[in-house]
């Protein structure tokens, strides 16, 4: 769970960062189940990202920032963390003018969890 609320962090503060550029804007945060899906997006109205870009938003030290600003690990690093969780995540530009990174992972299943039976107490103290 501690790595899933990194990878959201990040696509928050990846957010947070494009407005401060822009001089300001929103930050939408929406969250859905969905077909046995748990769908959290995350969108700005920043600048979107270029169409030529896209594709390659995940790949490892893909950065559209300046030398020095970043290691473009941070998006790899997101794309790692919700797949090692059996999820998905896809960028694309929004209404905003601004974009959205949608991440979905899988819900767990309700109902037929197994019973497990309890232990034994043998009614020693510990140490005896």
């Amino acid at each position: 769970m501690h790595q899933l609320r990194q990878a959201f962090l990040n696509l928050i503060l990846n957010a947070e960062e494009v407005l401060r550029e822009c001089n300001g804007g929103n930050i939408v945060i929406s969250t859905r189940a969905e077909e046995g899906w748990a769908k959290v997006s995350v969108a700005d109205s920043g600048a979107g990202i270029p169409e030529e870009n896209l594709h390659q938003v995940f790949y490892p030290f893909f950065s559209t920032k300046r030398v020095g600003e970043g290691t473009g690990l941070g998006l790899s690093i997101c794309y790692g963390i919700i797949t090692n969780h059996q999820g998905r995540i896809r960028a694309e530009n929004n209404d905003m003018g601004g974009a959205t990174f949608t991440v979905e992972i899988p819900l767990a299943p309700t109902g037929g969890t197994k019973k497990t039976t309890p232990k034994k107490k043998t009614g020693r103290a510990k140490g005896q």
